[in-house]
């Protein structure tokens, strides 16, 4: 017949089975914890990673930002110009080149233009020597038709009224328009205008103009054609 286990004994058996329990971690904890240090490593990582992106990005908004600004100020500094150049009063369709002369008159039929001075502001009565006032005159002209019309023909024609000579020592109206129209053209030439381009005309008082004044005149020609 089996003795029954004594009191002290079982006790002791059930108090070493507790401790033996309590002392053993499972496995799969084990493995949950390392995992969740691996995840948190690495979130870490990913949050550090975003971080500098955000300051990269940050950054370049900044600098965009910037270029932005100086690209609307060159805008409406290009608008600003361009307003101003349209305010420029644009060259008439005509223009001929010897509009700003100062002392002439022009006209032009699209075959030559004509540049005509009075006489009175180029010379004295009854002389062939040129006023000294009207010498800025003709170095306007000069720079024109080196500028504009260079290589083109230049005819300088000279005219008088219809007054016969009297007392000047010439002995017609048609020499004396011929000297005037000389003297222009040794000056011209002096300017710059080359000898091969320009020759002298004298027409008397063969054209008179409207009233005696305005037939007193020399006609400097561009030929176009």
């Amino acid at each position: 017949m089996k003795r029954p286990f004594s009191m002290p004994v079982t006790a002791l058996l059930l108090t070493l089975a507790a401790t033996a329990f309590a002392g053993c971690t499972p496995l799969t904890t084990v493995q949950e914890r390392d995992e969740l240090r691996v995840q948190n490593v690495n979130l870490h990582k990913s949050l550090d990673d975003a971080r500098a992106a955000a300051d990269v990005l940050q950054s370049n908004s900044a600098e965009l930002q910037n270029q932005v600004k100086a690209l609307k100020a060159e805008n409406a500094d290009l608008r600003n110009q361009l307003a101003g150049a349209s305010k420029v009063p644009a060259a008439p369709a005509n223009a001929n080149g010897f509009e700003g002369v100062s002392g002439v008159e022009t006209e032009s039929d699209g075959k030559s233009v004509t540049v005509r001075i009075q006489g009175d502001v180029l010379f004295a009565a009854g002389k062939v020597d040129l006023k000294d006032s009207s010498l800025k005159t003709l170095d306007e002209v000069a720079k024109v038709l080196a500028d504009k019309y260079a290589g083109h023909a230049v005819r300088v024609a000279g005219f008088t009224d219809t007054d016969p000579i009297a007392r000047s020592g010439w002995k017609d109206n048609l020499q004396l328009s011929c000297e005037r129209s000389c003297a222009v053209v040794r000056e011209l030439k002096k300017k710059g205008v080359p000898a091969t381009t320009i020759y002298a005309a004298g027409y008397g008082d063969t054209q008179p103009r409207e009233t005696k004044a305005k037939s007193r005149r020399v006609e400097i020609v561009v030929e176009l054609r």
